[in-house]
């Protein structure tokens, strides 16, 4: 099986070459920054009502809602909290792994181009933390067109 070529380390002005994202050291340090600007997961909204709120929609749907194949792990807001879904019942459901991340990501992309009515805020400001260069770059073409 044939080896993919190695890739220059995300991290700007790092010349080391790998076959991840990062170089090891880079990996690191963009990790822990990563998590230090997450905050704990209570912090984040993951606390005590979370879990008895997901414990009652996981039980309620032991299946996919959205692929009705695979066991739900996952109890997602239909509507999220941040885009002023509540917590109630009706607006969760139990998803797969997999649905829960194409859902997630179909949601990010939204906010951040404003399909749908929702927009990120901020999302038009200059960008901070280990991946930043990356969307400050994307900012930067975007305002040249």
């Amino acid at each position: 099986m044939p080896w993919a070529p190695l890739r220059p380390c995300g991290f700007p002005g790092c010349p080391a070459r790998q076959d991840g994202p990062y170089c090891p050291a880079h990996r690191r340090e963009t990790r822990s920054a990563y998590d230090r600007g997450r905050g704990k997961t209570a912090e984040r909204g993951y606390d005590a009502r979370h879990k008895r709120w997901a414990a009652v929609i996981l039980a309620r749907d032991p299946i996919c809602k959205i692929c009705d194949e695979a066991d739900s792990v996952l109890a997602d807001h239909i509507v999220p909290v941040r885009d002023g879904g509540d917590w109630s019942f009706e607006n969760g459901q139990g998803v797969c792994q997999e649905c829960h991340n194409k859902k997630t990501a179909r949601e990010t992309a939204a906010r951040r181009t404003g399909v749908g009515g929702v927009q990120i805020p901020g999302a038009d400001e200059p960008a901070t933390g280990p991946r930043s260069h990356v969307r400050t770059r994307e900012m930067e073409r975007k305002r040249a067109l």
